[in-house]
């Protein structure tokens, strides 16, 4: 099984970082997950992708 590298063309971190944000937001709607949310807030930190799981019964937190 052959694995490939992600590659974003993109000089600017800010914008490669808003990009592969995107796609991984993209990703977890495609495994059945709702709209997400970015860049939230949670006691002193960061998380840069919060999803639920459209039952309800699950929810992923993303750091990158």
């Amino acid at each position: 099984m052959n694995i490939r590298e992600i590659e974003i063309f993109e000089v600017d971190n800010n914008k490669k970082g808003d990009l592969f944000s995107r796609l991984i937001g993209d990703l977890f709607h495609a495994l059945g997950y709702g709209k997400p949310r970015f860049d939230v807030h949670k006691s002193g930190r960061e998380i840069d992708i919060e999803v639920e799981h459209k039952n309800g019964k699950k929810s992923c937190y993303c750091r990158m």
